[in-house]
Protein backbone atom coordinates (compact mmCIF):
# COMPACT_ATOMS: atom_id res chain seq x y z
CA UNK A 1 0.00 0.00 0.00
CA UNK A 2 3.13 2.36 0.88
CA UNK A 3 4.66 1.44 -2.27
CA UNK A 4 1.33 2.42 -4.65
CA UNK A 5 1.12 5.93 -2.44
CA UNK A 6 4.46 6.89 -3.49
CA UNK A 7 3.91 5.84 -6.96
CA UNK A 8 0.65 8.17 -7.29
CA UNK A 9 2.58 10.66 -5.56
CA UNK A 10 5.71 10.58 -8.03
CA UNK A 11 2.82 10.71 -10.59
CA UNK A 12 0.55 13.43 -9.95
CA UNK A 13 3.24 15.78 -7.72
CA UNK A 14 5.10 16.56 -11.19
CA UNK A 15 1.54 17.35 -13.27
CA UNK A 16 0.48 19.68 -10.65
CA UNK A 17 3.25 21.44 -10.66
CA UNK A 18 3.33 22.26 -14.39
CA UNK A 19 1.15 24.19 -15.19
CA UNK A 20 2.09 27.44 -15.50
CA UNK A 21 -0.52 29.35 -16.98
CA UNK A 22 -3.97 30.03 -15.96
CA UNK A 23 -5.86 27.04 -16.07
CA UNK A 24 -8.82 28.67 -16.99
CA UNK A 25 -7.38 30.71 -19.19
CA UNK A 26 -8.52 34.02 -17.82
CA UNK A 27 -5.95 37.21 -18.77
CA UNK A 28 -5.07 39.32 -15.14
CA UNK A 29 -7.58 37.59 -12.87
CA UNK A 30 -8.27 38.54 -9.40
CA UNK A 31 -8.15 34.81 -8.52
CA UNK A 32 -11.06 32.79 -9.26
CA UNK A 33 -9.76 29.34 -9.25
CA UNK A 34 -7.85 27.89 -6.22
CA UNK A 35 -4.17 28.14 -8.05
CA UNK A 36 -3.87 32.18 -6.87
CA UNK A 37 -0.45 32.95 -6.81
CA UNK A 38 0.56 36.41 -6.62
CA UNK A 39 3.98 36.68 -5.74
CA UNK A 40 4.53 40.72 -7.05
CA UNK A 41 1.73 42.11 -4.83
CA UNK A 42 -0.55 43.51 -7.70
CA UNK A 43 -3.36 41.65 -6.71
CA UNK A 44 -3.16 39.70 -10.07
CA UNK A 45 -3.10 36.07 -10.26
CA UNK A 46 0.58 35.59 -11.54
CA UNK A 47 -0.82 32.61 -13.56
CA UNK A 48 -3.17 34.84 -15.77
CA UNK A 49 -0.84 38.15 -16.48
CA UNK A 50 0.31 39.19 -19.53
CA UNK A 51 4.17 39.12 -20.49
CA UNK A 52 4.30 42.54 -22.06
CA UNK A 53 8.10 43.64 -20.64
CA UNK A 54 6.47 47.02 -20.62
CA UNK A 55 3.54 45.94 -17.93
CA UNK A 56 6.10 43.83 -15.90
CA UNK A 57 8.27 46.82 -15.22
CA UNK A 58 5.97 49.07 -14.51
CA UNK A 59 4.67 46.99 -12.02
CA UNK A 60 8.49 46.58 -10.18
CA UNK A 61 9.07 50.45 -10.29
CA UNK A 62 5.77 50.47 -8.60
CA UNK A 63 7.06 47.67 -6.14
CA UNK A 64 10.32 48.80 -5.58
CA UNK A 65 8.82 52.67 -5.29
CA UNK A 66 6.95 51.71 -2.46
CA UNK A 67 3.73 52.91 -4.36
CA UNK A 68 0.70 52.33 -1.62
CA UNK A 69 -1.74 52.26 -4.69
CA UNK A 70 -1.43 48.95 -5.04
CA UNK A 71 -4.52 47.30 -3.45
CA UNK A 72 -4.25 43.46 -2.25
CA UNK A 73 -6.80 40.91 -3.78
CA UNK A 74 -9.08 41.36 -0.28
CA UNK A 75 -9.30 45.13 -1.11
CA UNK A 76 -10.25 44.82 -4.73
CA UNK A 77 -12.50 42.18 -4.14
CA UNK A 78 -14.82 42.06 -0.52
CA UNK A 79 -16.15 38.75 -1.21
CA UNK A 80 -12.61 37.61 -0.37
CA UNK A 81 -13.25 38.26 3.41
CA UNK A 82 -13.98 35.13 5.23
CA UNK A 83 -16.41 35.39 8.02
CA UNK A 84 -14.20 33.18 10.17
CA UNK A 85 -14.86 35.05 13.50
CA UNK A 86 -18.35 35.46 13.17
CA UNK A 87 -19.20 32.23 11.63
CA UNK A 88 -16.73 30.15 15.19
CA UNK A 89 -18.92 32.67 17.33
CA UNK A 90 -22.07 31.88 15.78
CA UNK A 91 -21.50 28.13 15.86
CA UNK A 92 -20.70 28.20 19.25
CA UNK A 93 -23.20 30.08 20.88
CA UNK A 94 -25.57 28.03 18.74
CA UNK A 95 -24.17 24.84 19.87
CA UNK A 96 -24.03 26.31 23.53
CA UNK A 97 -27.74 27.29 22.96
CA UNK A 98 -28.62 23.64 22.13
CA UNK A 99 -26.36 22.27 25.37
CA UNK A 100 -27.90 24.45 27.29
CA UNK A 101 -31.92 23.33 26.39
CA UNK A 102 -30.51 19.92 27.31
CA UNK A 103 -29.54 20.76 30.79
CA UNK A 104 -32.59 22.37 31.35
CA UNK A 105 -33.94 18.83 29.95
CA UNK A 106 -36.08 20.79 27.18
CA UNK A 107 -34.70 18.10 24.32
CA UNK A 108 -32.55 15.04 25.07
CA UNK A 109 -28.77 14.12 24.89
CA UNK A 110 -29.77 12.09 21.44
CA UNK A 111 -32.17 15.27 19.82
CA UNK A 112 -28.89 17.89 20.36
CA UNK A 113 -26.72 14.99 18.88
CA UNK A 114 -29.12 14.69 16.04
CA UNK A 115 -29.07 18.51 15.66
CA UNK A 116 -25.37 18.95 15.52
CA UNK A 117 -24.83 16.05 13.36
CA UNK A 118 -27.24 16.86 10.66
CA UNK A 119 -25.64 20.56 10.77
CA UNK A 120 -22.28 18.70 10.31
CA UNK A 121 -23.45 16.19 7.91
CA UNK A 122 -24.81 19.37 5.86
CA UNK A 123 -21.59 21.46 6.01
CA UNK A 124 -20.06 18.76 4.87
CA UNK A 125 -22.00 18.31 1.54
CA UNK A 126 -22.10 21.77 0.88
CA UNK A 127 -18.58 22.11 0.99
CA UNK A 128 -17.37 19.09 -0.61
CA UNK A 129 -19.62 19.53 -3.60
CA UNK A 130 -18.69 22.82 -3.63
CA UNK A 131 -15.37 21.92 -3.99
CA UNK A 132 -15.86 19.27 -6.21
CA UNK A 133 -16.98 21.76 -8.61
CA UNK A 134 -14.31 23.86 -8.05
CA UNK A 135 -11.99 21.09 -9.18
CA UNK A 136 -13.80 20.54 -12.17
CA UNK A 137 -13.69 24.42 -12.99
CA UNK A 138 -10.39 24.48 -12.86
CA UNK A 139 -9.33 21.07 -14.40
CA UNK A 140 -11.78 21.26 -17.22
CA UNK A 141 -12.48 25.11 -17.07
CA UNK A 142 -16.57 24.00 -16.93
CA UNK A 143 -18.31 26.41 -15.05
CA UNK A 144 -22.09 26.23 -14.16
CA UNK A 145 -23.75 29.30 -13.94
CA UNK A 146 -24.82 30.00 -10.16
CA UNK A 147 -26.10 32.91 -8.73
CA UNK A 148 -23.22 32.92 -5.83
CA UNK A 149 -19.22 32.42 -5.59
CA UNK A 150 -18.37 28.86 -5.15
CA UNK A 151 -15.08 29.45 -3.77
CA UNK A 152 -16.68 31.56 -1.04
CA UNK A 153 -19.33 29.29 -0.08
CA UNK A 154 -16.95 26.34 -0.51
CA UNK A 155 -14.91 28.25 2.52
CA UNK A 156 -17.36 29.41 4.99
CA UNK A 157 -19.16 26.02 4.48
CA UNK A 158 -15.81 24.46 5.80
CA UNK A 159 -15.32 26.83 8.34
CA UNK A 160 -18.83 25.52 10.30
CA UNK A 161 -17.91 22.40 9.54
CA UNK A 162 -14.81 22.47 11.30
CA UNK A 163 -15.89 24.20 14.20
CA UNK A 164 -18.70 21.26 14.17
CA UNK A 165 -16.06 18.76 13.83
CA UNK A 166 -13.99 20.09 16.92
CA UNK A 167 -17.22 19.47 18.85
CA UNK A 168 -17.99 15.98 17.09
CA UNK A 169 -14.42 14.97 18.27
CA UNK A 170 -15.11 16.47 21.89
CA UNK A 171 -18.13 13.97 22.13
CA UNK A 172 -16.36 11.14 20.63
CA UNK A 173 -12.95 11.98 22.65
CA UNK A 174 -12.93 8.64 24.99
CA UNK A 175 -13.26 6.58 21.66
CA UNK A 176 -10.13 7.94 20.47
CA UNK A 177 -8.60 7.80 23.86
CA UNK A 178 -9.45 4.02 23.36
CA UNK A 179 -8.04 3.64 20.21
CA UNK A 180 -4.99 5.13 20.61
CA UNK A 181 -4.35 3.23 23.84
CA UNK A 182 -5.05 -0.51 21.95
CA UNK A 183 -2.60 0.31 18.74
Amino acid sequence: MKKLTFLLILLVLPLALAQTDCPLGEVNCAGECGRFTDTNNDGLCDLSEETAVSESSTALAEASAGNSTAQSPSAQNPSREYNLIALFLLSAILYGSTYFLVKMKAITIVGHRKIWNIVLLVSFLISGILGILLVIRINFGWAPSLPFSMLFWHVEAGIVMTVIAVFHMLWHWQYFKSYLKKH
